[in-house]
């Protein structure tokens, strides 16, 4: 079963949380993006590779986190910043393998918390979407 020990922390949900697969968001977009079969063909294996480092980093995570026990979460979570930093820098670079793929045109209506999900979202309110985004590519 799932979890069944109370409220304990699900560090492996909590990290796939921190390291989405954008490449999936936009698969699931498919008809939204109008995705050609090549361009599906050209995203898959890119989004599998993805798949497969989250999962690595995930277990990793996992197997720090428990080993530290009841030790300070924080503390727990500046142990694991190289493996979160490095998960970052392949997001980031997925993210520009899939825009490269993507007409203009496409990559346009890929919203926001996909193209850019560390960039604040307008949690505790609607606003957020004003001046100071990132201009499109020209």
């Amino acid at each position: 079963g799932r979890g069944g020990r109370g409220n304990v922390f699900d560090i492996n949900a909590a990290v796939r949380r921190m390291l989405p697969n954008p490449v999936d968001q936009v698969i699931a977009l498919k008809d939204t993006l109008q995705l050609t079969e090549e361009q599906l063909a050209l995203l898959r294996p890119i989004g599998d590779a993805l798949r497969l480092r989250n999962d690595s980093v995930a277990t990793t995570v996992a197997a720090q986190v428990q080993a530290a026990g009841n030790a300070n979460p924080g503390a727990v979570f500046q142990q694991l910043r190289p493996q979160l930093a490095r998960s970052t820098a392949d997001f980031a670079a997925t993210l520009e393998s899939i825009e490269k793929i993507l007409t203009p045109e496409q990559w346009a209506k890929v919203p926001p918390r996909i193209r850019n999900p560390l960039a604040p979202q307008g949690q505790g309110g609607r606003g957020g979407q004003g001046p100071g985004g990132r201009p499109p590519p020209e």
